[in-house]
């Protein structure tokens, strides 16, 4: 791993560039889904809107924090 990033520290990063900028992107697609207007629109078999957007609130933010662990780590 030493001769890699003292000698080849561009191909590390473009390496490890991919896997950060993967996870960035992933958070904020799941943010803009999360509070996206479209989450409170009633569904077929729902009351209301919380009955409607309680189907993926979990799912969602489940995603989202894996996403913002990796991406940190």
């Amino acid at each position: 791993m030493s001769i890699i990033l003292d000698k080849r520290w561009g191909l590390f990063f473009l390496l490890s560039l991919f896997p950060y900028a993967y996870h960035f992107v992933s958070i904020i697609i799941g943010m803009d889904k999360f509070v996206h207007w479209s989450r409170f629109s009633t569904c077929v078999g729902a009351e209301d809107f919380t009955a409607a957007t309680a189907v993926f609130d979990t799912a969602l933010v489940v995603v989202l924090v894996f996403h913002i662990i990796e991406w940190v780590r």
